[in-house]
């Protein structure tokens, strides 16, 4: 019998949301220093997107092997790089979404395995 998926077990979903919120945070914060700290902040959305996409793809999840998830990467990817709007918590909002995704998806998979295997 194989076994099913959990590609985003419990550590990975709160160290994936810590750091989500922390980048929420940082940029939060950079955004209210005048003049650069917008700037900054869309420069560290650039390497949060990269970060965030190498840790989903090790966890073999996709930005856009399904298109719910699609439409939140690409949400995401443009609320942090706009000046001033990447104040917004789109990190936090938008991993979260995507582990929610990702275990429903691995529900059904495990439970359409079960079925098969019964």
């Amino acid at each position: 019998m194989s076994e099913g998926k959990n590609r985003i077990n419990n550590f990975h979903k709160w160290a994936l949301l810590t750091s989500a919120f922390s980048m929420d945070f940082l940029q939060l914060f950079l955004t209210l220093i005048p003049l650069i700290g917008p700037l900054l902040a869309s420069m560290f959305g650039i390497i949060g997107r990269i970060t965030f996409w190498v840790w989903f793809k090790i966890l073999h999840v996709g930005f856009a092997d399904k298109s719910n998830r699609f439409i939140v990467n690409i949400t995401i990817t443009v609320t942090e790089f706009l000046p001033l709007i990447n104040a917004l918590p789109a990190w936090s909002i938008g991993t979260w979404v995507i582990i929610r995704q990702v275990r429903k998806e691995d529900e059904e998979y495990n439970k359409k395995l079960e079925e098969k295997s019964q």
